[in-house]
């Protein structure tokens, strides 16, 4: 099981750093006049977990902060981030308890 929490935390340190890197590159692309990442291609990394770092950097350079629609969007997915979370710990725990308790311990 811990193999499991160093696996998904490794993960979710990974997919953070990506997104950060990404979005900080896309908000220098936007001030200085560049070709920008696709704003899907920027959702699609905090759906698959990046979305503490878009928020961060959303709220830090004001980056798409005052585009209503994305913001929902980062709101949103953070939102059902949580939950699954809180599921997802749930769930664990109940399976743990329940290998503990038949192990016969």
């Amino acid at each position: 099981m811990t193999h499991i929490l160093l696996v998904a935390a490794t993960y979710l340190i990974v997919i953070n750093l990506i997104t950060w890197v990404l979005y900080r590159y896309d908000l220098k692309q936007a001030t200085s006049g560049h070709r920008r990442i696709p704003e899907m291609g920027l959702l699609t990394l905090a759906l698959l977990g990046g979305t503490p770092a878009a928020r961060r950097v959303q709220r830090l350079g004001h980056y798409k902060f005052l585009k209503p629609p994305t913001r929902r969007y980062i709101l949103r997915l953070c939102h059902w981030h949580q939950r699954f979370t809180v599921l997802g710990f749930s769930a664990a725990s109940i399976v743990l308890a329940q290998i503990y308790l038949t192990s016969g311990r």
